[in-house]
């Protein structure tokens, strides 16, 4: 597995991706709009990303199989040079669950936060029920500091949010 940033010629690998995993993904997070799911509405998607990432204030980046094969994307967002600190968020397509594509993922995201971004501290969202990332985060070294001030709306779920943080080490 290698994690690199979102490029344009993703785009109908990407569209795949997210095609094949729709259904999972919305049982876990917020689902996306219609008009992602197709050619123009992905490119869209990827430009909006790489946009972000030229102003700095989001690397968006994707989890990539031996073969290839998009596996998973990983994000350091809401960026904040001033603050030095960013979020992560991440989603794993199913046929890739238990491989070791989330802890990855996320020790990517903490050394490009710390690395490249010259940023102190790195904060994760999980819904309480989310057994599997929060084990991935405290694996990872985070630490969980309490409950999010909002619920995320899942599946017309209001569902309660575990804040986990990581600090630059040293």
């Amino acid at each position: 597995m290698i994690i690199r940033t979102l490029r344009r010629e993703d785009t109908e690998r990407l569209l795949q991706f997210e095609l094949s995993n729709r259904a999972w993904f919305e049982q876990h997070v917020l689902p996306r709009a219609q008009a992602t799911y197709s050619l123009d509405g992905i490119a869209r998607h990827i430009d909006e990303y790489l946009a972000d990432y030229a102003r700095g204030v989001l690397h968006p980046c994707l989890i990539v199989d031996q073969h290839g094969a998009i596996a998973g994307r990983a994000n350091l967002k809401q960026i904040d040079g001033i603050a030095g600190s960013a979020e992560i968020g991440y989603r794993i397509g199913q046929s890739y669950i238990g491989q070791g594509c989330a802890s990855r993922a996320v020790a990517a995201l903490t050394v490009l936060a710390y690395g490249e971004w010259g940023l102190q501290s790195v904060d994760a969202y999980v819904a309480v029920q989310n057994r599997a990332s929060a084990r991935v985060l405290e694996k990872c070294g985070f630490t969980r500091s309490g409950r999010a001030a909002h619920p995320a709306l899942i599946q017309n779920l209001l569902l309660d949010c575990s804040h986990f943080s990581h600090h630059k080490p040293g």
